[in-house]
């Protein structure tokens, strides 16, 4: 699969996406890849307009909170998913209460040798079961558009996209 790059679409055959920046519908059904194609239209924008931010790094909420020229929110991603945010950086009361996505929590992780989360050319998202039970999976994301599956056998997600996933038990979703 190719890397998100200047605003390129990821489509999987196993899901049936909706383009973001043809304002086509957005699904409302959980979807991993969805972040990835949120992520390129976001990268496309910051490009068309002259920004330094390439990828959202900070949270997952900000790819439905932040604003775009007109104040309005961008929208990237359902508010429910924004919602589900597990650690935002702004308080998200005004736009509803915080609570888990279709069962899961999402959250922005780092890359695995990464010094701090600022390189703007990298991404990479964690969503996790909000009740953990033996067979429910964590998903893990990167802005190569690879998502990887994995049973972590416990609560919560994990902090780091590791650099070689398969090596630490992670399943490739092809």
């Amino acid at each position: 699969m190719r890397p998100i790059r200047n605003g390129a679409l990821v489509f999987a055959a196993c899901l049936t996406l909706v383009c973001v920046s043809c304002e086509q519908p957005r699904p409302r059904k959980f979807s991993i890849y969805m972040f990835g194609i949120a992520q390129a239209e976001f990268k496309k924008r910051c490009d068309k307009d002259g920004s330094a931010v390439s990828f959202w790094r900070r949270d997952v909420a900000g790819l439905y909170r932040n604003r775009s020229k007109d104040g309005r929110f961008i929208e990237l991603i359902p508010k429910e998913a924004a919602l589900a945010d597990a650690q935002p950086t702004e308080d998200l009361s005004s736009i509803g209460k915080r609570a888990p996505w279709i069962g899961y929590w999402l959250q922005a992780i780092s890359n695995e040798g990464e010094k701090n989360t600022s390189d703007p050319d990298r991404f990479a998202f964690c969503a996790y079961p909000a009740h953990y039970e033996p067979g429910r999976v964590t998903y893990i994301i990167n802005e190569n558009a690879t998502f990887f599956r994995k049973d972590l056998g416990r609560e919560g997600g994990v902090d780091v996209f590791p650099s070689f996933p398969q090596d630490k038990g992670w399943i490739r979703n092809d």
